[in-house]
């Protein structure tokens, strides 16, 4: 059997993740998706061995392994990276272990070549949309607890917050993976400029994508109402706003990581005011 090409896309959240999943990478001619919504019984087998490092669902690995070595894939899961109240519990799975059972993973499918695509965003504003979107498990949301927490993130160190240090991520996947073999987008750039950002995911992914309805425009985040300020997701009159003074706080701690991503990818994200 032939190796194929199996793309991880692992997050982060909130990063534009439901527009490339459900608009972008379907429109891509000749890349089987792998999604929950498309593929469910394959994501979740993934999903599951990327994060435990063996099978913990009964599917046919025989015939996932000939689908990923039959044409080019890629399997898209942005909780992989950090699950949805990661960020506040701590709970999760480290960038390197990650890797180290992607590793594994490309073994179990026939030996496939693993590359990582990764989406990500200034971490003030990830957290501030997270937060809003953690709202509905939350019994008190508000201003006081958005700010209590990302004070506890910041004074803690935890498996999901490791995935805020971008050089962590860097670091952890090129121990197998070579700088062709990943690709980092950002937030930011995807919503100002898409077609350069499909551009360079075309040639990454060696795909082409149709135009569909959707391509050329991101999806609206309903719960982004204005800058800095989010509404909290099924509390119809509550929002949280990020002050200066926390973004503040919150770039400076991840400051010295940025710098050094930047170095180690030429994503400048000077250039996005990530520090």
């Amino acid at each position: 059997m032939s190796s194929g090409v199996l793309t991880l896309h692992l997050g982060l959240p909130k990063t534009g993740t439901t527009w490339l999943q459900e608009k972008v990478l379907p429109s891509a001619v000749g890349l089987n998706v792998i999604y929950k919504k498309f593929q469910p019984e394959f994501s979740y087998a993934i999903h599951r061995f990327l994060i435990h490092g063996e099978w913990r669902d009964r599917i046919d690995v025989s015939q996932l392994a000939e689908l990923v070595n039959a044409e080019r894939t890629i399997f898209t899961d942005e909780n992989v990276s950090i699950p949805m109240q990661g960020i506040w519990t701590g709970k999760g799975c480290r960038p390197d272990r990650v890797a180290h059972n992607a590793q594994l993973l490309a073994t179990e499918l026939g030996g496939c070549e693993i590359r990582l695509m990764m989406t990500l965003r200034r971490q003030d504003t990830w957290l501030a949309s997270r937060y809003a979107e953690s709202a509905k498990h939350f019994e008190e949301p508000g201003q006081e607890d958005f700010e209590r927490l990302v004070s506890r993130v910041l004074e803690r160190n935890s498996r999901s917050k490791s995935w805020l240090y971008f050089d962590q991520v860097f670091w952890a996947f090129s121990g197998f993976l070579n700088e062709e073999q990943m690709i980092f987008l950002t937030q930011e750039e995807l919503a100002e400029d898409p077609d350069s950002c499909m551009e360079r995911l075309a040639a990454f992914l060696d795909v082409s994508f149709s135009e569909k309805p959707g391509l050329k425009k991101k999806r609206v985040n309903r719960l982004h109402v204005r800058p800095n300020v989010w509404k909290m997701k099924n509390w119809d009159d509550l929002k949280v706003q990020l002050r200066e003074e926390v973004s503040a706080d919150v770039l400076a701690h991840f400051a010295e990581s940025n710098r050094r991503f930047t170095g180690l990818t030429g994503v400048d994200l000077s250039e996005l005011e990530y520090y």
